[in-house]
């Protein structure tokens, strides 16, 4: 939660509002460096943002480890997560996932929403969508909701 906290009070530090302001949507070098100095982790995603399933085998392996070699290069960390192009089921499938777990990452993340419990494939993650205008209190509200659906619903 320490992170989750830190991460609601960047709201008004440069990487933020230049996210913001230029509505750019993506962060270029500078952010990265800003934004792991502040102590949040990055993750990687893909270099052309492809749809997994649709691609060949050798693209898949390709992808995500430039995408994951580059944000290191530039921000000398580990980028241990990766995050599905599109994300939702349909998109990416068994032997994709297989494929991802090769490249180096610890986990992966999907669109989908919900809790992940010690039985979930780590790269297989679901998550719970956060936007700009949403607070930390807000933020903790919806994870209790997506736990209490997880216990409800098993």
């Amino acid at each position: 939660m320490d992170k989750l906290y830190k991460c609601s009070k960047l709201e008004k530090t440069d990487v933020q509002n230049r996210i913001i302001e230029s509505n750019k949507g993506m962060m270029d070098r500078d952010d990265l460096v800003k934004w792991v100095s502040a102590g949040l982790e990055v993750g990687g995603h893909t270099c052309s943002h492809p749809q997994l399933s649709k691609i060949d085998r050798a693209m898949v392996e390709k992808e995500p480890w430039i995408s994951k070699s580059k944000l290191e290069e530039i921000t000398k960390k580990e980028a241990p997560i990766f995050a599905y192009p599109y994300g939702m089921r349909g998109y990416c499938n068994r032997d994709m996932i297989g494929l991802v777990q090769k490249t180096g990452y610890k986990c992966a993340v999907s669109l989908i929403a919900g809790i992940n419990t010690l039985k979930t494939n780590r790269f297989d993650l679901k998550k719970i969508a956060v936007g700009r205008n949403l607070d930390f209190q807000e933020l903790c509200d919806r994870i209790k909701q997506n736990f209490l659906k997880e216990l409800i619903f098993r």
